[in-house]
């Protein structure tokens, strides 16, 4: 890949794409195989045996399809026919569909033809998919839970959503014995109303498994029951993120978890000595807590500190696996073996997969701090002035000049301690990194989460001038040196930044951003509300375009172009339909009428960000060549 420049700095970009060129890594236990892609001239799929040791170099490579071309997630594999059952889509436009590929020959079969699927499931025993199907219509979503029959390709429709209650995203169990299927779902359509419907395709009977009117934003269900009987589940309708099983035949909740700090990160379902046990994580911004429950008795059998992102996975539950992360270690994988020993728990963690430590000190080019930062309001739990949580990178190289000193604030969903390449090539070029969790983000509960609701670009973006005001007291910046970065939400607070208006909620806060880069951001609310493929956020996040029209458009960066203190780039993938990429074209066209700096590129097949080699170059070239003239 290109060695690039900005002022006097060389930035290579071959270590962070092609140094380690692995990634999605999908441990096939029952086929004794490790699948993953490989990143070069073409993103293809390769496997290599898991015992006695995966050998990532000398895998095999299963296909010569080029997954950079479109979009593939959720593979099931099956050890008896051969062939790997995915979601994916054509051209990354996310025009999801189930497709299975033959491990043998390495080609690719569509076996549905949807506008979209949220959600499928292979179950393996009956030879069927069970999928959730969406098709648009001018009134709203209308969903499907359908089947088809692997034996004899037939579809079937078992069940249709209503305006009550509104199929989303979500896993998808059968029941053993009743042949039920159950699956999570919204009430009226509103994220913030989750809940559980448990469906009869012999009778048509519906059962509603929680109470209504609880508020359940952030909701997800096992792939995988704990007993015939007990589902899984994760809910904040407690504050935070907490586990819970429900008796399938009483309704009966259970906690297995009742943290009121810190949430669950990950869960798992995994046998320890012929009984099913739950594996969490426990996630704070800095750390990652692992916990083991007997979810029968309400045991803790084992809990561990990790200072790191930490999440379980296994695709098979014959092995159980890890992957961990944090600002300078771009991925350890680890193997867990748990088991008894003289009636103790005893949890081993093997290595599986590490990332080269030879590469390290060429993709990490700065210090990494957690920070936190006061914003402009108080916290109704503490009484205190709220505190944003931040991560703060400083280059190893920083400007000894505070005039030649430049800053980039990152937007949305900041704050993690995770390796992120893109921090690290701005480090290297000499930038002060700054990634805050502003208000709405996920991991501090449900309050925390909910306080963006129906305030997209109003308070978030206030937090984020606070984190500026920060950076210009710390390094003695002023406010033109720094800038807004972001992809999707973050996209659309980039260029809500840089155009802010005066007197939002009644709060009269200004910077002078010195320039935006906005990925694939939303700059026309209500447009992007008729357009995108995720309309169920916009009510949740902005609010309902039929009732609050004006509100809408005046939070709408296109609206405010003329408002904008420096530069903006703008980059979309011309396929992309979670923000379709209209919406950068109005922004230019916006920023054209109002004669504001600009600069606007399309990236050629990509969707909803970049995958391949090429692409990540275009973009890295692009955001550079822009920097250099601020």
């Amino acid at each position: 890949m290109a060695v690039l420049t900005y002022r006097d700095r060389k930035i290579d970009l071959q270590p962070y794409f092609e140094g380690f060129p692995y990634m999605g890594f999908m441990c096939a236990d029952s086929l004794n195989q490790l699948y993953y892609f490989h990143r070069g001239e073409k993103v293809t799929l390769y496997r290599t045996p898991l015992v006695p040791d995966p050998t990532l170099a000398a895998g095999e490579k299963v296909s010569d399809l080029d997954f950079n071309l479109f979009s593939a997630s959720g593979f099931q594999f099956d050890p008896e026919d051969g062939y790997a059952y995915f979601t994916g889509d054509e051209r990354n436009d996310e025009a999801f569909n189930v497709y299975r590929l033959d491990l043998a020959t390495g080609d690719r079969e569509k076996l549905t033809d949807e506008e979209y699927i949220y959600a499928k499931h292979f179950f393996r025993e009956d030879r069927e998919i069970a999928f959730i199907a969406r098709r648009k219509r001018p009134s709203r979503m209308e969903s499907f839970l359908r089947v088809l029959h692997l034996d004899t390709g037939d579809i079937r429709t078992l069940a249709q959503d209503d305006p009550e209650w509104t199929f989303s995203w979500t896993s998808i169990v059968k029941r053993p014995g009743t042949g039920e299927y159950i699956f999570a779902l919204n009430q009226r359509n509103d994220r913030n109303r989750s809940n559980i419907m448990m469906f009869d395709p012999a009778t048509g009977n519906r059962t509603i498994l929680l109470p209504e009117g609880v508020k359940r934003s952030m909701f997800a269900i096992h792939s995988r029951l704990l007993d015939d009987n007990t589902l899984v589940f994760l809910s904040d309708e407690s504050g935070y993120l907490n586990v819970y099983t429900i008796n399938l035949d009483t309704k009966v909740v259970q906690a297995v978890t009742r943290w009121t700090e810190a949430p669950v990160g990950s869960f798992e379902i995994f046998p320890v000595d012929g009984r099913n046990r739950v594996f969490v994580t426990r996630e704070t911004p800095v750390k990652s807590e692992l916990y083991v429950f007997d979810p029968f008795s309400g045991e803790c059998l084992h809990s561990e500190e990790i200072q790191a992102k930490f999440g379980i996975v296994s695709l098979d539950y014959t092995r159980l696996f890890a992957h961990e992360m944090s600002v300078n270690d771009p991925l350890t994988f680890w193997e867990l073996v748990p088991g008894f020993d003289c009636g103790r728990f005893v949890l081993k963690k093997i290595p599986f997969i590490q990332y080269p430590s030879e590469l390290l000190s060429r993709i990490i080019h700065g210090q990494a701090e957690a920070i936190r930062y006061p914003t402009f309001d108080r916290d109704e739990a503490t009484g205190e002035t709220r505190q944003i949580h931040a991560f703060l990178f400083v280059p190893d190289k920083l400007p000894v000049e505070a005039q030649e000193r430049r800053a980039v604030i990152t937007a949305f969903y900041g704050g993690d301690n995770r390796f992120n390449k893109e921090y690290e090539i701005l480090l290297q070029a000499g930038f002060i990194v700054m990634s805050p969790a502003v208000r709405g983000s996920w991991g501090f509960g449900a309050d925390f989460y909910s306080l963006n609701d129906r305030d997209l670009g109003g308070n978030e973006i206030i937090d984020l001038i606070y984190g500026a005001r920060f950076l210009c007291r710390r390094f003695g910046l002023a406010e033109h040196q720094i800038g807004l970065s972001g992809g999707s939400h973050g996209g659309y607070c980039a260029m809500r930044g840089l155009t802010y208006p005066d007197g939002v909620n009644g709060q009269h806060e200004h910077f002078d951003f010195g320039f935006a880069i906005a990925s694939f951001g939303i700059s026309n609310i209500i447009d992007y509300y008729h357009t995108c493929n995720i309309p169920d956020w916009v009510l949740q996040k902005a609010g309902n375009p039929d009732t609050e029209s004006e509100m809408l458009m005046d939070r709408s960066p296109v609206n405010h172009a003329d408002k904008a203190t420096g530069k903006l780039l703008l980059i979309h993938g011309e396929n992309d339909n979670r923000v379709p990429v209209d919406q950068s074209r109005q922004m230019a066209a916006a920023m054209d009428r109002a004669g504001k700096s600009y600069t606007y590129v399309e990236i050629p097949g990509q969707g909803h960000g970049w995958k391949g080699l090429k692409e990540n170059e275009i973009y890295f070239r692009t955001v550079f060549d822009f920097l250099a003239g601020v």
